[in-house]
Parts: structure tokens; sequence; C-alpha cells
């Protein structure tokens, strides 16, 4: 074994807690050791976790056609909440409808209208009415899948946010033909009449979620179609990708941590945070008290600087 400080060998039996030849403190010095190396270890390894920070923030909610494609991908959810179509039976002992929606859906099936559509196609009566519903629940059904392709563009934009952009395209375009696919289908239901007697008939509606949920599809291409287009790219410090690829080559055992510096690496800004962390340990509290108001009134003035240029 070495001394730390020294270099100097320390006997197998020497049990003192302090080097013979410097007298540094043996303890210490290892428990120093490590403290450097955790410090090391930790600065690389949270590099990884800013930079996915940095993504997953530009992903979302980084600009607003990211803001904007994320509202339209949970709006497009809650559109499938408006009616497409309604069916409704009016007799004097029995009236009943059916809405083409998702809560019609679900009202439908636990009364178990929904499954009764099975036996309305046999009979020759509703037929027509009950082919034309599964036609619709059909189309409606094509809308939910555009619908969860782009929620999972979206979930995955952090990824890379051209990429998602073109896969959110195919899938607005998918949409926008399963919407008209919706439209036709909704139009062919609400021209259905059918009159059984003087005082039983089963009429029709038509409900405006086939063309919301078009001009959704059509708004979300635009935004897609912009985002691929531009030039953004997440706010990423260089630095942080250095740590990154030092970190690969730590845990690879090219390099050893204890013969990397401590920081690894240093940006200007971060620099100058740690220098004026280290002055401010020599400062009296009246100089403390002016740096904080200084630095408030900065930060105050970046603020407004800030959104003067948003606007």
């Amino acid at each position: 074994m070495q001394c730390p400080n020294c270099k100097q060998e320390i006997g197998r039996f020497e049990l003192s807690p302090n080097c013979k030849n410097c007298g540094a403190n043996l303890f210490y010095l290892q428990q120093e050791k490590e403290l450097l190396t955790d410090v090391k270890r930790t600065e690389l390894e949270f590099a990884t976790f800013r930079i996915l920070v940095a993504k997953l923030k530009f992903g979302f909610i980084g600009g607003r056609l990211q803001i904007a494609r994320l509202a339209m991908s949970i709006i497009e959810v809650l559109g499938l909440l408006l009616p497409f179509a309604v069916f409704r039976l009016d007799s004097p002992i029995y009236s009943g409808r059916l809405s083409f929606s998702a809560i019609g859906f679900y009202q439908a099936f636990t009364s178990g209208g929904l499954m009764a559509l099975l036996d309305y196609a046999k009979l020759s009566v509703s037929k027509t009415a009950a082919l034309l519903s599964f036609v619709l629940i059909a189309a409606i059904l094509l809308v939910l899948l555009a619908d969860l392709l782009i929620l999972a563009g979206e979930v995955l934009s952090f990824i890379d946010l051209k990429k998602t952009a073109g896969f959110m395209k195919g899938s607005a375009v998918f949409g926008i033909v399963a919407a008209l696919c919706c439209l036709a289908a909704s139009i062919a239901v609400a021209n259905y009449h059918l009159q059984l007697t003087d005082t039983v008939s089963l009429s029709a509606g038509f409900g405006p979620g086939s063309v919301v949920t078009l001009l959704m599809f059509v708004i979300m291409l635009i935004i897609n179609i912009k985002i691929a287009k531009s030039d953004i790219e997440p706010d990423i410090k260089a630095v942080d990708l250095q740590r990154v690829e030092m970190n690969k080559k730590v845990k690879s055992g090219e390099v050893s941590l204890e013969c990397l510096p401590c920081p690894v690496f240093e940006s200007e800004e971060e620099r100058e945070r740690r220098l004026e962390a280290e002055a401010e340990l020599n400062m009296t509290e009246a100089e403390l008290k002016a740096l904080r108001e200084r630095r408030a009134a900065e930060r105050k003035a970046a603020k407004k600087e800030k959104r003067r240029r948003k606007r």
C-alpha cells in the first residue's frame, strides 16, 4: 500500500492512522479520494439525465408547435366523445337511441344493445340499419387507430422530433382517410329512415364527430409538416455530450475515474458559478446580501427581456 500523499510504501503491519513519512492522516485521505471519485462519477452519469430532460422538454413543450401538437394529440382522442350519428327508435311503449360515440358505445354495450345489432342484421326489416351501423362502427375504429398512432408518435417525440413528425404525418393522412370514411358512413346513417307502423319508426340524425375529427387530423398534418421543415434542435450543452462520451469510456474500462480531473469537464458558465461559490465562502453577510440582490435584479431583467422577445 502506498501513502496517497507522499507515495511512500506503508508496511503491512504499520497500524498507525498517520503516515510515518509525511504524517498525513491515511483515513481522511482515503475518504477524500473516494468522495472525489463519487463526484466525478456523478458528474458523468448525471449528464445523461440532463440530456434526457432536455429532449423531453424539447419534444413536448419546447416551442409553440410542440405544445400545439401535444394538445391536438389529446384533443383528437377526446373527439371520440362527440356523436358521429344517432339512431332513434320511437314507439308508444318504448323509445331508445344509439349514439355512435365513445360514451354511446359504452352505454349500448352495458345495456346489451350493441350485441343486439347482430340479431337485427338477421331480420329483413332492420338489416339495412344494422349494416350501416357496422360500417360506421368500423370507420370509427379506424379513427381510433389513427388517434392511437398519433398518440404513440407524440409519446416517442423526445427520441427524435423530426422522425416522429414524419411518422405522425403518415398517421394524420391515415386519420384523414378514416375520417372521410366516417363522414360518408355518418351521412349514409343520417339519411336512413324506416316507418314500421303509424306509431313506430326508426330514424337517424347526423352528428358533428366526423367533421370535427377530420378538421383535427388536417390541423395535425399541418403542424407536423411545419415541424418536419423547421430547423429547431434541443438545447443540449456540448459539455454534457462530452461527459456522456467519457462515461462510456469509463464503463468500458478505457479510462479510469482516478486519472480524470475534478471536474472532468466544465463549461465557462459552470466555471463562473464555481468561482462565485468559492468567493462567497470568504464574503461577509453584507456582501452576500448585496450579491443576492444583484442576482435577483439580473434574473428579473432577464425575464422581462425574454417576455419582450416573445412578443
